[in-house]
């Protein structure tokens, strides 16, 4: 209903939009949510609608391919828009007119255009209790400086930038709005946490009389579905990078595992996703990720490559098409050691989690390691953790 009235009052505007079904071009969907432009605004309802549509789909392209054989293309995480919130607590900050300041000193576009690599931020402020859209307060440090002296505010009390340590994207908008503030003589100390401590850290700060301005991604704040078993406590470690949970327990799947010099493959039966795990190399630390389109009847191999040494190997089959991709003998993967291998439920018994803006993936040496890999979408990046 929101969006049948929302087409309408599009087209009295004579603004073009898409038919149902089709992308919302990211140029639009800012004029949707401008509120010069007329429109209600959407932006509130995309992203309580997409996390939900976002999990029917996958459940259902599951179902689709264990029951038919039929393969959706990857489902991506909703990573086009971010948020950033910021909340203020202490007997100074908790006064809206200085609220209210700090947001007119803050150059908002300046923070989210160095800080985010989506095309689209969502920067909300909390003023007086209310969420507030920070991009309708203009940069004014003219009329900052005069709400914080009719609101008599003391530059001597040191202010705690509060953001979580994971989210390398958040911790450097904090940083650049800490600098940006400082200009006002504003002492500011900047304080990474883990994000699963920040809200037991800003209560205790609070308590003990500190100023606190808290930086955040509001989004793993509340999921509509909680993690559950053996990933439970990983989730909770790495909420910043994973986002919320698509299904609440990991589950078993059959996978292919092959190691390369620089790294190794890994592919799901479930979703046909190949991972490119870089853990050497100019790329260490991050991993791509691929649709697996090789099919029964095409050729093992993807590319004429001879291996330079005789211990190493040319990948086959859906490994061998990908590597071929990322440039078959100058892929920063490196060569294959070993023939690839496939594991299942009792063999290695690989475990997955999927979530909003990543996966848990559990390969065939894990159950014994106690380790597992979590991929972030948000930064595409990786780390080989205990959980």
């Amino acid at each position: 209903a929101n969006l049948k009235r929302l087409m309408t009052q599009a087209e009295e505007l004579g603004i073009e939009l898409p038919p149902p079904g089709e992308p919302l071009p990211a140029e639009q969907l800012r004029i949707l949510t401008d509120p010069e432009s007329g429109l209600p605004p959407v932006l509130e309802m995309l992203e309580w609608t997409q996390p939900n549509l976002q999990l029917w789909m996958y459940e259902l392209s599951i179902s689709a391919f264990e029951r038919g054989g039929i393969q959706f293309p990857p489902i991506e995480a909703p990573s086009e828009v971010q948020q950033v919130t910021l909340e203020f607590d202490g007997e100074q900050l908790g006064d809206w007119r200085v609220q209210e300041a700090f947001v007119l000193a803050i150059d908002k576009e300046s923070v989210t255009t160095q800080a985010f690599s989506a095309e689209w931020v969502a920067f909300t402020a909390i003023i007086g209790g209310e969420a507030v859209d920070a991009y309708t307060i203009p940069y004014d440090p003219e009329q900052a400086l005069a709400m914080l002296d009719e609101a008599a505010y003391d530059r001597d009390r040191v202010v705690i930038a509060l953001f979580p340590e994971e989210d390398n994207q958040v911790a450097l908008a904090a940083t650049l709005i800490a600098e940006q503030l400082s200009l006002f003589d504003i002492p500011i100390e900047t304080m990474p946490v883990p994000w699963i401590d920040l809200k037991s850290v800003r209560e205790e700060l609070d308590s003990g009389g500190e100023q606190v301005m808290t930086v955040y991604d509001s989004r793993p704040f509340e999921c509509a579905t909680e993690a559950t078993g053996e990933f439970a406590a990983l989730w909770q470690s790495h909420r910043t990078q994973l986002g919320c949970p698509l299904v609440a327990t990991p589950k078993v799947i059959q996978d292919a595992e092959q190691p390369f010099e620089n790294g190794r493959m890994l592919w799901r039966a479930d979703n046909r996703h190949i991972y490119v795990i870089y853990e050497e190399g100019p790329r260490a630390g991050t991993y791509d990720m691929f649709l697996d389109e090789w099919l029964e009847g095409d050729p093992e191999y993807s590319c004429d490559a001879a291996p330079p040494l005789d211990v190493l190997l040319q990948p086959k089959r859906g490994f061998g098409l990908v590597w071929c991709t990322l440039g078959g003998p100058d892929a920063l993967i490196g060569w294959a050691l070993r023939e690839e291998e496939g594991f299942d439920a009792g063999t290695g018994d690989p475990l997955v989690q999927d979530f909003g803006s990543g996966v848990v993936f559990r390969d065939s040496v894990g159950m014994d390691s106690g380790m597992a890999y979590v991929l972030s979408s948000r930064t595409n990046r990786f780390e080989l953790v205990s959980y």
